[in-house]
């Protein structure tokens, strides 16, 4: 290469990078020749000179302009056109002036700030200097990001975003993937506000970035009664309800570097958790810790407040233990596109609902089958629900001679499609002692309108682990404690004829309609 000054070879450079759109250290052509042609139409007879600079794909491998490409083709220009060094840098910095004003105008992913600015935060959240930003860096950029720009623009960002961004599943997020990530969270910022006015909220984000987070790092491994569900990256998704190869003991599957001052939520260490493992985004979980060697007692992980910021104080002290027990994985409804759906107490809406039903089965979830038979849930298939059939669960009431009652919740994707969920108590007939534990029985009635549908019903006991634990050992209850009933429901408009039931379970199996008590799974 020509020897010149540094003065110069620093604009070059300059010149160079407002080109690079993308900022991967190429130029596009057809990117170079985007902005020359705006650029020429305004172009006074005084720089013309640029002309002879122009590009084309055949000056360079692949359609792209490399720096020693570029930087030829400049000091070229300065020859034939005669100029001195100090005149040639000050047109250089004139036309780096025009790019850059007609890149704001050619819309935000090719504003040279707001790049500019992306790429300081990114070296600002890559606080090790590894060139991708961890899983824990991840958690800290996402929440300054978001506290940031709402802060400045007033919009909300939606989180689920944030979940997409490792696109190469490798639990980091390398600067491409950044890149990307934050154009999609400024897109409907933009929308609202110019390029500059979008640079300076981006210049307040990365103010506010935390300092000191290496210093405060606790680092803690992470224990799973079973590992080999949670390790399952290759396959599709498994539930993790199905039965798992051995539950013989805990086994560590991974080690959490947490800054407790931005970590406040137990929500926070899930999605970390979710992040690291390459789990999918709607993953629920169940997370315990322990307050010091000597306590026996496991104890749930706070939501957040007080409570869990005590959590990371106590580990912080000489007796503290400094790991964290996770189990019941899931697929959490809410975030599977399914609602939360109120149970039917009303008995005049229930007998409206129960006017409409034909007396078909089409299919029934039984808790007992689950705990006694162990069978796999979720069962693989589709229910068929005409107008007026139901898909029933049936499951031990929640609040009677239960030591330790169940929680039972239903969640529907499909609401115009399932009427639910109508519940009916199914009394035990006794000749002696106490009364028996009554079976619910939860009805999801076909509106008779075609569509696909799911239903989940998630029974658990996962809030009594604790105490559950101090009678079984020194580790949180091994087996699961929570349970998702799964259907899959295809709709029809078919009317069933009427007065007929059908004692079968849509995956072929035999219902014999028997009662027992249900008990905790051994």
């Amino acid at each position: 290469m020509p020897q010149i000054s540094d003065a110069l070879e620093k604009r070059l450079a300059a010149f160079f990078d407002v080109y690079d759109i993308d900022g991967n250290g190429d130029i596009d052509i057809s990117e170079f020749n985007k902005i020359e042609v705006r650029l020429e139409v305004q172009s006074t007879e005084g720089n013309q000179i640029w002309g002879l600079a122009a590009m084309d794909a055949d000056s360079a491998d692949g359609g792209t302009i490399l720096f020693p490409t570029f930087r030829t083709r400049m000091l070229r220009v300065m020859h034939m056109a005669s100029l001195p060094e100090e005149i040639f840098i000050r047109k250089i910095n004139e036309r780096i002036s025009l790019i850059i004003s007609e890149r704001k105008l050619m819309g935000l992913t090719y504003h040279y700030g707001v790049r500019c600015m992306i790429q300081k935060l990114f070296r600002a959240f890559d606080a090790d200097h590894g060139g991708e930003i961890e899983a824990e860096e991840w958690m800290i950029a996402t929440k300054v990001v978001a506290s940031g720009l709402t802060e400045k623009s007033g919009i909300p960002i939606d989180t689920a975003k944030y979940h997409g961004a490792d696109e190469s599943g490798d639990g980091s997020i390398d600067p491409d993937e950044f890149m990307q990530f934050m154009y999609e969270v400024l897109a409907p910022i933009g929308e609202k506000f110019s390029g500059d006015e979008i640079e300076e909220m981006l210049k307040h984000v990365h103010s506010i970035v935390p300092h000191g987070v290496a210093e405060r790092m606790i680092r803690i491994p992470v224990y799973s009664a079973f590992p080999d569900v949670i390790l399952n990256r290759k396959n599709e998704w498994q539930h993790p309800n199905q039965k798992a190869k051995s539950t013989d003991g805990w086994a560590e599957v991974i080690e959490l570097a947490i800054d407790p001052i931005v970590m406040k939520t137990s929500s926070d260490i899930k999605e970390m958790m979710n992040m690291k493992l390459n789990l999918p985004y709607a993953t629920e979980m169940t997370i315990f810790w322990k307050k010091s060697v000597n306590d026996m007692q496991f104890q749930l992980l706070p939501d957040g407040g007080e409570e869990f910021r005590l959590v990371w104080k106590d580990m912080q002290k000489s007796t503290g233990v400094k790991q964290l027990w996770v189990k019941n994985l899931r697929v959490a409804p809410l975030l599977d596109g399914c609602k939360k759906v109120e149970v039917i107490t009303d008995e005049a809406q229930i007998e409206e609902i129960q006017k409409k039903m034909s007396g078909q089965r089409a299919g029934v979830l039984d808790f007992e089958d689950l705990v006694h038979k162990q069978r796999d849930y979720p069962i693989k298939g589709t229910m068929r629900v005409g107008l007026g059939e139901s898909i029933m669960c049936e499951f031990p009431g929640s609040n009677t001679n239960q030591k330790y009652p169940y929680r039972v919740e239903a969640y529907v994707r499909g609401t115009d499609l399932i009427t639910g969920v109508v519940e009916e108590k199914l009394e035990k007939a006794v000749k002696k002692g106490p009364p028996a534990d009554y079976t619910l029985r939860w009805s999801f009635v076909g509106e008779g309108k075609v569509g696909e549908a799911k239903i989940i019903v998630e029974v658990g006991w996962d809030n009594f682990e604790p105490e559950i634990d101090l009678e079984g050992g020194s580790n949180p209850y091994r087996n699961e404690t929570v349970f998702q009933f799964i259907a899959d429901v295809i709709c029809t408009d078919e009317v069933p004829k009427p007065g007929v039931k059908t004692n079968v379970y849509w995956h072929g199996l035999i219902w014999d309609g028997t009662q027992t008590k249900a008990t905790k799974p051994k």
